[in-house]
């Protein structure tokens, strides 16, 4: 069983759970975690996994779609500090398998139909302090490395298979994820829509591109 408590955060409503023992952190916008939404925009981070990073992308995005989707955000395992009574002697990290395992739960615990169906930001500012604790970077640089020995080709038939639920958008100078990424998979799968960037937007597009990401993401939905 989850342990749960909430805490309101202006728009955003913030979780602090434990699933499996594994402290998470999620943030909603719209219907919360207690109630059962009909449509939702589900963000699952990229590394560090910290959910608050995504706070300003989720309000923005709940705007433009005028109310009818609920937004979420859920932090990886372990890439929070809520919950501080379970940190000490805490000592685990999770590795990349660990964390898709933790949405897999994620997803089955909260959403039983999911198969159906120029400065930093404020709010980027409180999401790094939780980088300041050495167990969330723990986690977050040994996510890194098992990334980096793990993801090394395209899931071509993966991207084949849900090709028609998918928008690719890469980065035009995104050292992570290089151009050659996006020519590639428009190489190897034609047939998947695969966007690059002309604007401009930073990979880490939390810190200073949150609103034209969003609208981005409202005119895909409505497309």
């Amino acid at each position: 069983m989850a342990r749960k408590a909430a805490v309101a955060c202006g728009a955003v409503t913030k979780h602090s759970l434990v699933m499996r023992g594994w402290p998470t952190e999620v943030l909603c916008v719209g219907q919360g975690l207690q109630e059962a939404p009909q449509h939702l925009v589900l963000f699952i981070p990229g590394n560090p996994g910290v959910a608050s990073y995504y706070r300003r992308t989720m309000e923005h995005l709940y705007n433009l779609l005028g109310g009818s989707h609920s937004v979420w955000t859920v932090s990886h395992a372990a890439h929070c500090v809520n919950l501080p009574s379970l940190w000490p002697g805490y000592q685990h990290v999770y590795s990349l398998e660990d964390q898709i395992q933790h949405k897999i739960t994620f997803l089955e615990t909260h959403i039983p139909c999911w198969h159906q169906a120029n400065t930093p930001y404020e709010c980027c500012i409180d999401a790094t302090k939780e980088l300041l604790n050495a167990r969330v970077v723990q986690n977050m640089l040994w996510m890194a490395k098992d990334e980096l020995d793990k993801v090394v080709d395209l899931d071509v038939d993966v991207v084949r298979r849900y090709r028609d639920k998918l928008v690719l958008y890469y980065g035009a100078s995104d050292a992570w994820c290089p151009v050659q990424y996006w020519e590639g998979v428009r190489e190897r799968v034609p047939e998947v829509e695969a966007v690059l960037c002309e604007d401009g937007t930073q990979h880490a597009f939390v810190l200073r591109h949150a609103e034209p990401v969003a609208e981005k993401l409202a005119h895909w939905m409505g497309s």
